[in-house]
């Protein structure tokens, strides 16, 4: 279990939510979206030292020919993962968790090696599963994940909102729930009372995970049998389940929650403007596009900075507004603005938290240049092993137009924006 929780930057005085598409077509506050030209992109940070260089994900630098051969390779392994070559990775680091001889790269090839095999659902592995925790009590002796596609893509209707998160109708073993399309939970995370009346066995062991907010939320791990999204099927499909007052955001009861494992498989349209999100196997027109998205623990999201220094954001599907990390801060000068005291909402609640602001943040995303007023500086995001994300991209960047993510290409744009 890494992460199911997700924030979303609603002010203070959220007042009523309407869901309907028309909601949304009011500017997200402060954020203007252009055309712009794209700067030269910047040949390399050049990090002098290596866990530094890997915190930023300035590859080039942690690869240089002056470092240590397994360090080298463990820049390799990273560089595999960022282009989608996940079997090798998986090579990769695990012959450096058993014979590297630095402890940290011993460590860190440990924990990158548990994360690329539980994304792959790979059970039998030692490495991915501790066959006596909760995980391993759930899904030892599973049967495999299974996704049956018809011949078409599947639409389904897609309540947005104020707050901007997607939701979708979902069957669970053959009853219908309304679930968050959300990209940055993991796994997919259902309700104790929904798992009671779909007759999913639950796991007797619990653990306590980290949330968007500073409370931690409790769940079990379970399996479902089958998971319909339109005509998408997933069997043995892996869920986590909380208790129903943790997805009670109090202007939302969530059945259940999407995760990435869903995104994992599939091309993922959501079309903020006219409220539908489509589903369909990877599109083959993808292939051979330069990959600008990759997994390690979160999906991320490489875009520019306005210098062309390439910045790596979190993508959150169930974030209503963009946000920097700190760590951004290490590859850009910023000029700050006055804090700003917000709500935070998430797995286990909501509260109100103070955060610093940036005035005049600008990044580039295809071809596109996506300015903002103002700006919230958070922390990271929780659970990603190696690296430092610089933010965390939500659905205000999406305004009135397509966010389309295709993982197994390597893929994340954006289609028909309203642009100023």
């Amino acid at each position: 279990m890494k992460r199911f929780a997700w924030l979303l930057g609603a002010g203070a005085a959220c007042g009523a939510v309407v869901f309907a598409v028309a909601c949304l077509l009011a500017r997200p506050g402060g954020l203007r979206v252009g055309e712009g030209p794209v700067p030269t992109p910047s040949t390399t940070l050049d990090r002098a030292e290596f866990w530094t260089a890997v915190r930023d994900f300035d590859l080039a630098s942690a690869f240089r020919a002056d470092r240590p051969p397994d360090r080298r390779r463990f820049a390799l392994a990273l560089r595999m993962v960022a282009e989608g070559r996940r079997t090798e990775a998986v090579g990769e680091f695990s012959a450096l968790s058993d014979n590297a001889n630095e402890t940290r790269i011993r460590e860190e090839s440990k924990e990158a090696l548990k994360r690329l095999l539980r994304a792959t659902a790979r059970w039998d592995e030692p490495a991915g599963l501790d066959p006596d925790g909760l995980e391993g009590e759930a899904y030892r002796g599973a049967l495999p994940q299974r996704i049956r596609f018809p011949d078409e893509p599947v639409q389904l209707a897609t309540e947005i909102g104020w707050l901007r998160i997607p939701r979708v109708h979902v069957e669970l073993n053959g009853r219908g729930y309304t679930f968050a399309v959300d990209s940055g939970a993991d796994p997919t995370v259902i309700t104790d009372e929904v798992a009671a009346k779909c007759g999913i066995e639950v796991g007797a062991q619990a653990a306590l995970t980290e949330t968007s907010t500073r409370r931690r939320v409790e769940w079990r791990a379970a399996v479902a049998r089958e998971l319909r999204l339109g005509g998408i099927v997933l069997s043995n499909h892996p869920i986590a389940v909380v208790s129903k007052e943790d997805l009670d955001l109090g202007l939302i009861q969530l059945d259940g929650i999407l995760g990435w494992p869903v995104f994992e498989h599939m091309r993922v349209e959501i079309d903020y403007g006219n409220g539908v999100t489509t589903l369909s196997e990877p599109d083959a027109r993808s292939v051979g596009r330069p990959r600008n998205l990759f997994w390690l623990g979160y999906p991320m999201v490489e875009l520019r900075g306005p210098n062309g220094v390439p910045l790596f954001f979190g993508l959150d599907t169930g974030a209503r507004d963009t946000s920097l990390n700190k760590n951004i801060l290490n590859k850009l000068d910023l000029e700050f603005a006055e804090p700003r005291r917000r709500l935070s909402i998430g797995a286990g609640g909501a509260e109100t938290v103070s955060t610093r602001r940036v005035s005049g943040f600008r990044m580039l995303l295809g071809g596109r240049v996506f300015s903002f007023d103002k700006i919230s500086i958070k922390g990271g995001v929780k659970d990603l092993a190696v690296f430092e994300p610089d933010g965390r991209l939500g659905g205000d960047v999406a305004y009135g137009g397509k966010m389309i993510v295709d993982f197994p290409n390597g893929r994340f744009d954006l289609e028909a924006l309203i642009r100023d």
